[in-house]
C-alpha cells in the first residue's frame, strides 16, 4: 500500500458527504453520477436489496425518493486500502428516515463499507454495502 495524499483523502470525504446530500434533497441525476456504472449498491445485510449497475440504482434511489424523507449524518471516515486509482474505507451512518405514507419513523446506525475507484480524474463508488451496528426497530417498510 502506498501513501494516500491529503487532496486525494478529501475528495473521497467529500464523495461521501455528496452522496447523503443528493439523498437528502432527491437529487437523482447528481447521486447517479457518484457511482461507476457497474456500481453495487448492498443494503442485504440489514434485509433490503442488493443493486448492480445504474439502471438498478436509479430505481431503487427513484422508488425511495418518492416514499422517503431522509437525512443522512456521515462521520468517521476512514481509509483502509489505497493503490494510487482505488481504495477501500468506511464512514459511519446514522440514517433518521420516515415514510411519507404515514410518517413513520426508522432509524439506521451502521457503517458503510466502500470500494472507490478514481475515473477521469473524479472518485466514485464501486462499491457500497451498508452494515448496521444497531439493528433496527423495525423492518416492515424495507
Amino acid at each position: 500500500m502506498i501513501e494516500m495524499p491529503v487532496e486525494e483523502r478529501l475528495a473521497i470525504q467529500e464523495l461521501t458527504h455528496k452522496y447523503s446530500m443528493f439523498c437528502d434533497t432527491f437529487q437523482l441525476e447528481k447521486l447517479m453520477g457518484l457511482f461507476t456504472d457497474d456500481a453495487v449498491f448492498d443494503e442485504s445485510p440489514f434485509g433490503a436489496s442488493v443493486c448492480t449497475g445504474k439502471a438498478e440504482l436509479r430505481e431503487y434511489f427513484s422508488r425511495g425518493f418518492e416514499g422517503l424523507w431522509l437525512a443522512h449524518y456521515i462521520s468517521n471516515g476512514l481509509i483502509n486500502e489505497y493503490s494510487g486509482d482505488e481504495a477501500r474505507g468506511t464512514c459511519f451512518v446514522h440514517a433518521e428516515v420516515r415514510l411519507r405514507s404515514n410518517n413513520k419513523p426508522w432509524q439506521l446506525h451502521g457503517y458503510y463499507d466502500d470500494h472507490y475507484v478514481k475515473i477521469d480524474g473524479q472518485w466514485r463508488f464501486k462499491n457500497r454495502v451498508v452494515i448496521p451496528l444497531i439493528k433496527p426497530d423495525d423492518q416492515d417498510f424495507l
